[in-house]
């Protein structure tokens, strides 16, 4: 039984360090070098002339605590952070790797990466007013201005999207969406 024919230049993923390049010119069977349907590919898959995707699901770091004055979002887990307790205060955002890996580390100069924090307002409305990328400042160009007064009783979105330049330099765009 023939799939379809699929051309690849190159797949490389990171073997330790070590780029493997494997080139394919016909997929004759559906347990051939990449998993069609189910299964799991870790590690980076770089297309270079596109992808079509029909689905992706990502996953959410949901915290039932209530928030403190500055926040992790570990990039090396989910992407999207989901506090359900109030915010008692306005906070800072730190974007990490995680607790042993920079952010610096995981992205190559020319490539982006698009997180989200959502958190609760109470009665009493607070409001993001930094972000940090692996604890150092940052400068954040914000849609229609960076907030400066909070909304009470609702759940803040901020959605962020950090684009590195060169070696911890990057330029972060970010937004603010209050769901009443």
């Amino acid at each position: 039984m023939t799939y379809g024919s699929i051309k690849v230049n190159n797949i490389t993923y990171d073997n330790n360090g070590a780029d493997v390049d494997v080139a394919v010119s016909s997929l004759t069977s559906a347990s051939s070098l990449l998993p069609l349907t189910g299964g799991t590919l870790t590690g980076n898959l770089v297309a270079k002339n596109g992808v079509d995707i029909h689905r992706i699901v990502e996953g959410v770091s949901e915290n039932a605590a209530t928030p403190t004055n500055s926040f992790e979002i570990d990039v090396n887990g989910e992407v999207i952070k989901y506090y359900t307790g109030d915010l008692t205060s306005n906070f800072n955002l730190n974007i990490r790797g995680d607790a042993t890996t920079t952010f610096d580390s995981l992205l190559s100069a020319g490539e982006a990466l698009t997180c989200v924090l959502v958190v609760p307002n109470g009665s009493t409305g607070y409001i993001n007013t930094g972000v940090t990328i692996d604890g150092a400042s940052t400068n954040v160009k914000w849609v229609g201005g960076a907030p400066t007064s909070a909304t009470a009783n609702c759940i803040s979105a901020y959605t962020i999207t950090v684009i590195k330049r060169a070696t911890n330099t990057y330029q972060v765009l970010a937004s603010l969406a209050n769901f009443e």
